[in-house]
């Protein structure tokens, strides 16, 4: 179930995270390099693709990138064609290069595989288990999970093996992903002809993302960052340092650090100006009561003190406005959910585990948040890119400690962490609203019953029976905005998972079973963090009621 995938792009030092739109390629083996009609169609297309590209930014470039199983034929033609174009070159090997050089009876086609080779930024070799058939059909569903758009350069007949054309192309529109085709004519028993038509039916603009992700995205990777801070709380591996990292391992740490340092301190500072905001708002809301029964009960005589609550409710509506301009929220919600995404992936990939699963891809619909769409989409930016550390060098009961004292503890801890402070705040917060309601009703009783009322004087019980309820409405809006409760519930539950997992992780002995079990607990938590992402993004800034 391994994969090993090897990188030679460094992580860009500031944490901004460029955007490629990938090519599949999939097509015929018995295709000729030197058929002057078929290159020119193949060129062609690629340039229909270049021609739809979203354009990039300074801070978010967009490039093009074929993934591809460096095949004899079709996959060799327009690796060659792409790279020329400036493209990059991302390779899937169904099996070890030493059995995949089987296939290739030649010695030309031999050398030719191994120049395209060494000019891939990144190479992911799947497990094999010696089916080739199954291989084939693993590695084109990977290319088409990977990519945002095929190329195929077929016949249109049906596949005459497992994992062929026709099975990659059917498998790539039952996922939705575009399909561009270059038509190949086969003359009988002679090979095939040199007529290709190129039939597309593309988006008009081909992009990683959609119009509002990519604005997201980019003003994630536009924001200025000091990534020189050494707070472990931007740390990836907060942990690591005391468990003898191996040096694998803290160059895959260190290639990381960066993007999770901007996803870290984006989602910080996105957070304290969402709280800052929405404790203003109900502050605001709240003053803005006190304020008018200041005026009606001791001011009477100066009406003037009316436009104080007139200043208060429009700074509500400001503060209203900027929050859902400024959108602190939904920053914050998808830097965490990133940055909880990368912590994940490292630990992944310094014990050699992966999902072999691939990912769903979001569905098209109104509803589609842009905000979780860039955010999976970065960390697939980064991932693709990881360097993977031969991790046998580590030895099992390095590997072993380093997941549990640098990843689940420290998760354990947190959520621990997390629960008690939630909890405490909502019995804060419930205690002061039951205490406000009981000042509230005792003013109320005085001043039905003319307890310490004095007809000369103003009138300070019911004063005060009119703002404590406003005063604690205002606490006990926020109060259900924050969902103190229910979130300190999902954090003793998922404190409570991790153990089970880590009992599973310490029980590991050997290399395989590790990697079951770090994989186990990165679902673990990116389901949380997922469900976690689902539930605050309702959180957003309303008018208080």
């Amino acid at each position: 179930m391994n994969e090993v995938i090897a990188a030679e792009a460094a992580a860009d030092p500031a944490g901004r995270i460029p955007l490629c739109l990938r090519i599949a390629v999939t097509g015929h083996r018995d295709l000729c390099a030197d058929d002057a009609a078929l290159t020119g169609a193949v060129a062609g297309a690629l340039a229909q693709i270049e021609s739809r590209l979203r354009p990039g930014t300074s801070a978010t470039p967009v490039g093009l990138a074929v993934v591809s199983a460096l095949a004899e034929g079709a996959d060799r033609i327009v690796a060659w064609l792409a790279l020329e174009r400036g493209a990059s070159l991302e390779v899937v090997l169904p099996m070890p290069p030493g059995d995949y050089l089987a296939d290739f009876e030649s010695a030309t086609s031999q050398v030719d595989f191994a120049a395209l080779l060494a000019q891939a930024t990144t190479i992911t070799e799947l497990a094999w288990a010696g089916e080739r058939d199954e291989a084939y059909e693993r590695a084109g569903r990977m290319i088409v999970d990977r990519s945002d758009v095929v190329l195929a350069l077929w016949d249109g007949r049906a596949a005459r093996g497992r994992g062929g054309t026709a099975e990659v192309v059917s498998y790539a529109e039952q996922q939705g992903v575009p399909v561009l085709r270059v038509g190949i004519e086969h003359a009988g028993s002679s090979g095939p002809g040199a007529l290709p038509v190129v039939a597309a039916h593309l988006p008009g603009t081909l992009g990683p993302l959609g119009d509002e992700a990519f604005g997201q995205l980019d003003r994630f990777n536009s924001k200025t960052v000091d990534l020189t801070v050494q707070d472990p709380k931007h740390l990836v591996m907060p942990g690591g340092l005391d468990t003898g990292m191996p040096p694998q391992v803290q160059q895959l740490v260190a290639y990381a650090q960066p993007y999770f340092h901007r996803a870290e301190r984006t989602a910080r500072a996105s957070q304290r100006l969402y709280l800052v905001l929405a404790r203003l708002l109900y502050a605001l809301a709240g003053a803005a009561v006190v304020l008018v029964a200041t005026q009606i009960i001791f001011l009477s005589k100066h009406p003037r003190v009316v436009w104080a609550e007139v200043v208060a409710l429009v700074a509500a509506i400001i503060t209203l406005a900027v929050g859902r301009l400024a959108r602190p929220h939904d920053r914050w919600i998808a830097a965490r959910y990133l940055a909880e995404r990368i912590r994940s992936g490292v630990f992944l990939a310094a014990v050699g585990a992966s999902q072999t699963a691939p990912e769903a891809r979001p569905a098209k619909t109104a509803t589609a948040d842009p905000n979780r769409e860039w955010a999976d989409r970065a960390f697939r930016e980064i991932s693709c890119r990881t360097p993977a550390p031969p991790v046998l060098a580590a030895g099992l009961p390095g590997l072993r400690q380093l997941l549990l004292r640098a990843w689940i503890d420290d998760q354990i801890s947190y959520h621990q962490k997390t629960a008690a402070r939630l909890a405490r705040r909502q019995r804060q917060l419930t205690w002061l609203a039951a205490g406000l309601f009981g000042v509230s009703a005792l003013a109320a009783l005085f001043h039905s019953m003319n307890i310490l009322v004095k007809p000369s004087e103003p009138d300070f019980w019911g004063y005060l029976s009119i703002i404590i309820p406003a005063i604690g409405a205002a606490l006990s809006g926020y109060g259900a905005q924050r969902e103190y409760a229910r979130l300190a519930e999902r954090s003793r539950l998922m404190a409570f998972r991790l153990r089970e997992v880590r009992q599973h992780v310490a029980d590991a002995r050997d290399l395989a079973a590790l990697q079951q079990a770090a994989l186990g607990a990165a679902l673990q938590m990116q389901a949380e963090t997922a469900d976690w992402y689902d539930v605050v993004r309702l959180h957003d800034f309303e008018v208080p009621a």
